[in-house]
């Protein structure tokens, strides 16, 4: 058996976490989870790939985020960050962005990003000629198919991450599924996927859910790998730092608060839980429990959110949108909730209700997708379009305080059983059988 295990990691989705935002998905966490993890291992040996133009922002992310100072890319060559730099500068300074139209707009943009990756792309095949690839083991990324000469590589084992097939399941929100013109790298990866890959997917409803569309694939291609949440989520009972919390996020001192975070889109189901809870509050006649939104925003999506909510009486006293939340205070955020609602119409994972357990809050969550597989007994699982039990869930945490105290426990057992390094372990574990 071999002292490390060589791996090249496709780090594309880290240069999302050079700034706090809204683009910090879900796939930039695991990405940099996993990769923050494998990191800190003695036994692994890693080089990174990226896709040409992302290689500027990519370095930039690994000394922001890693402190790495010297990235060891497989394809290395100065002159390949010049080219992705180039095409950031463009980009960051809106050059073709002046004219109106915006097939104009788009046509030119896709004309100088090609030029700057033909060029880049045959100074990259000379380097890569030269480089000793084929001392790697393996090629790991955390969301996206492999480039085409790794493909080809008998010797490297191709391992992907499978997260959800959300694009495919509810196409509507997701213009490019449906134009055969443009790219979108879910459908990329479901039309290249072969029985020469490694897939894990991060719960065993999205395993179902990729065989289902990927038929010719063989089932023991895709195991399973649970994912996780920062070890930052722990619970917190210091009255001042919880005070102190909600007045940075101007929650009034003297209500208690319902949390929920995610971003305002239709898939997350926001209107529902809005209506309702606004109908369990007049319903009960109750005064000292608000709603608090947290989140970034889909810009398609924020005008159809904002007038249904807007049609609801009484809203602005109950329900408050504080935006995007500084990571280090979720955990806070999390402590301090009377309850967390996450009530999605799907999941291929389902982070948040398993940061909240991980705090000590007490969980509603939908009945669908992989949603059960991570909150199990530990919280109140209802359909994603019941009213009714939306209401019924509010009113057993609200009017069952020991029934609350209780679930509150649970989450925090059951949340023991998801962690970055036991992620990290079962893919090494899973790499190791294809040896």
């Amino acid at each position: 058996m071999k002292e490390k295990i060589k791996i090249i990691y496709d780090i594309s989705s880290i240069k999302d976490g050079i700034k706090n935002g809204s683009n910090r998905t879900g796939i930039y966490f695991c990405s940099y989870n996993i990769l923050k993890t494998m990191l800190e291992r003695k036994d692994i040996e890693l080089a990174f790939y990226s896709k040409i133009i992302d290689r500027y922002d990519c370095e930039k992310a690994m000394f922001e985020i890693f402190g790495v100072v010297t990235v060891n890319w497989i394809n290395y060559g100065k002159y390949l960050t010049i080219f992705s730099k180039i095409w950031t500068e463009i980009e960051k300074r809106r050059i073709f962005y002046k004219n109106n139209k915006k097939m104009f707009r788009n046509y030119w943009l896709r004309i100088v990003e090609l030029m700057i990756e033909g060029v880049a792309k045959i100074y990259d095949s000379i380097h890569r000629y030269f480089y000793r690839i084929n001392e790697y083991d393996f090629y790991f990324s955390p969301r996206q198919q492999a480039p085409k000469y790794i493909l080809k590589n008998n010797k490297i084992i191709k391992v992907i991450v499978l997260h959800d097939t959300i694009a495919f399941m509810h196409p509507e929100y997701f213009p490019r599924m449906n134009n055969k013109y443009q790219k979108h790298w879910v459908k990329e990866l479901v039309n290249s996927m072969n029985n020469d890959e490694l897939f894990l997917a991060n719960s065993y409803n999205t395993r179902t859910d990729f065989l289902a569309l990927k038929k010719e694939l063989n089932p023991n291609r895709i195991r399973v790998v649970y994912h996780a949440c920062s070890n930052q989520f722990t619970p917190c009972v210091d009255k001042i730092r919880l005070s102190m919390i909600k007045q940075k996020y101007h929650i009034a001192q003297d209500k208690k608060y319902v949390f929920s975070l995610c971003t305002i889109e239709p898939r997350k189901n926001l209107i529902r839980i809005v209506k309702t809870f606004i109908e369990f509050i007049k319903k009960n006649q109750i005064k000292d429990l608000i709603l608090i939104l947290g989140g970034g925003t889909w810009d398609s999506f924020i005008k159809e959110f904002e007038y249904a909510i807007g049609e609801i009486e009484g809203f602005s006293e109950i329900v408050y949108r504080v935006g995007y939340i500084d990571d280090e205070d979720l955990p806070l955020l999390y402590s301090g909730a009377f309850f967390f609602v996450y009530t999605s119409q799907y999941e291929g994972f389902g982070v948040p209700p398993l940061e909240a357990m991980k705090c000590g809050c007490p969980v509603i969550a939908s009945n669908n997708s992989s949603i059960p597989e991570v909150v199990d007994n530990a919280g109140i699982l209802i359909e994603w379009s019941s009213d009714k039990q939306h209401i019924e869930a509010y009113e057993k945490y609200y009017f069952d305080e020991e029934y609350r105290r209780v679930q509150a426990q649970n989450g925090l057992i059951q949340s023991h059983n998801f962690s970055w390094e036991k992620t990290v372990e079962n893919i090494i574990n899973e790499m190791k059988k294809e040896w």
